[in-house]
């Protein structure tokens, strides 16, 4: 009996680590299908979001198929009716180009064009614009009475060209000027005159260029004879040394340079007015390109040398010293 009961207690022994291991086992089991549920919940939670995506993309997708369609529709309409008028744009594109060419044949070019100037006259549209103090040379006036300041003509002008140069140059903003030959005087006018014809008066438009550029003599080089005393020597461009030598009517024509070499760094142009008496010859100018050239200067003549800058090759300081210069003389004022 006792060997049957150390029997049965050793299977019961063994029977409940069995069932102690079989429980350890199942609860490890349920770990892995509570994992295996959550993988799983997860993945079907991701698959909806996917799906969901899916189906944004693919409206999107549908919408822009839409859009591209209608724009190959549009592009489609549009060459078909640029196709139908063509010809006609080209028609009215030759027919415009004809017309500029047409507009730009009957548009003088810029400058002076004296042929433009009338024997004829303005009545009123008079600018008060001159003041003495700028025209030195000329007289001042407003209606017979001079004056010094806001003045209605200037009187003494030399030529209806020049009363065109000098309204233009002013700071009337003058459209036109008339010009009374026998009294040399001047006035300036604004807006689009109607003249009336008078063989006493000249006028014209403002134009873009100054008319008395005819009027100036230009030699080569300083050797005029006719020059006489000194009158002024100042670093004026040529524009400026032209106005003022006409406004003096002392000023029969000045020497101006606007190239020289480095030392003369006080100035980039020079103007050197003169009272000449008489043309500067042939023969004088000729003597003025022989100097420059024994100078070793013969680039004055082209105007290739090198502004501010060393001449090589000419003879001892002129190499830094040189200018090359022409003379202009007046011809209204020389005899």
């Amino acid at each position: 009996m006792n060997g049957l009961l150390g029997v049965s207690q050793a299977a019961s022994l063994a029977f409940t680590t069995d069932v102690t291991t079989a429980l350890v086992d199942r609860n490890a089991k349920s770990g892995i299908l509570a994992e295996a549920v959550s993988n799983q919940t997860q993945s079907n939670t991701a698959k909806i979001a996917a799906d969901l995506s899916l189906d944004v993309a693919q409206g999107a997708v549908t919408d822009a198929t839409s859009i591209f369609n209608t724009a190959v529709l549009h592009h489609t309409a549009m060459v078909t009716e640029l196709n139908d008028k063509q010809p006609g744009v080209d028609a009215e594109s030759e027919t415009l180009r004809s017309t500029i060419v047409l507009i730009e044949s009957l548009i003088p070019e810029s400058g002076c064009h004296k042929d433009l100037f009338s024997h004829a006259k303005q009545i009123g549209y008079d600018l008060y614009c001159f003041n003495a103090a700028s025209y030195p040379h000329y007289v001042t006036q407003s209606d017979g009475q001079t004056c010094t300041s806001s003045c209605k003509t200037l009187d003494g002008v030399e030529s209806a060209v020049m009363c065109h140069d000098v309204v233009k140059n002013s700071d009337c903003g003058a459209t036109a000027f008339v010009f009374r030959e026998g009294a040399s005087r001047c006035w300036a006018k604004s807006g689009m005159p109607d003249p009336t014809a008078s063989s006493e008066y000249i006028m014209g438009m403002v134009q873009s260029g100054d008319c008395a550029t005819d009027l100036w003599e230009v030699k080569t080089g300083q050797s005029c004879s006719g020059r006489g005393d000194a009158i002024l020597d100042q670093g004026y461009n040529l524009d400026t040394c032209k106005s003022t030598c006409i406004e003096n009517t002392e000023c029969g024509g000045f020497v101006f340079s606007d190239l020289k070499g480095p030392s003369h760094s006080s100035w980039n142009t020079r103007c050197m007015q003169y009272k000449f008496s008489a043309r500067c010859t042939d023969e004088e100018e000729q003597s003025g390109i022989t100097t420059f050239q024994n100078l070793g200067l013969s680039c004055c003549l082209d105007r290739s040398c090198p502004n501010n800058s060393l001449v090589s090759g000419a003879t001892g300081n002129y190499n830094t010293i040189w200018m090359c210069y022409d003379t202009y003389v007046y011809l209204p004022r020389i005899a």
